[in-house]
């Protein structure tokens, strides 16, 4: 009897390996059913499924240099697809994100205190405030100049 790809036929499963299962459909006529051909969902274990002995429907799906490719899953018909609806909730926009400001911002207002200060102690007071924070940032940079090396080194201010 001569075969063609795409018949199906009935078979004994004769052999189980890692890779897949050996059907006999004909005297004498073994193919492989690959262990992705056996069934539409995962398979991990043929033994789990299948066990050597088992008669099976299989499908030809290719015949090379006398090797034959056989298939189960796509002798069984295909479960329709149930189309499930999800209830959709009711949509509540998110707050918005408030940043806490980044490190360096800087409030550059006087107090109200300073009021009674003469101009020297405020520019005094203004100097030290925005030694601090250079002081800070040259802290910052050179931290990262450490890591870069002299080619990528940010100018230190």
């Amino acid at each position: 009897m001569d075969w063609n790809v795409g018949d199906i036929v009935e078979g004994k499963i004769t052999g189980i390996s890692n890779f897949g299962a050996f059907v006999e459909f004909a005297p004498g006529k073994v193919g492989l059913v690959h262990i992705s051909e056996i069934a539409s969902q995962y398979v991990a274990n043929i033994n789990d499924i299948y066990s050597v002995g088992d008669e099976v429907k299989v499908k030809i799906i290719s015949v090379e240099n006398g090797k034959i490719s056989l298939s189960i899953k796509q002798t069984e018909a295909p479960a329709p697809a149930k189309k499930e609806f999800k209830e959709k909730k009711a949509h509540t926009p998110r707050p918005k994100y408030q940043s806490p400001g980044r490190p360096g911002d800087a409030t550059w207002e006087a107090p109200v205190s300073d009021a009674d200060m003469s101009f020297e102690d405020k520019l005094n007071k203004f100097k030290l405030a925005s030694d601090e924070k250079l002081g800070d940032l040259k802290k910052k940079n050179g931290a990262d100049n450490r890591r870069r090396g002299k080619r990528g080194a940010m100018p230190v201010i």
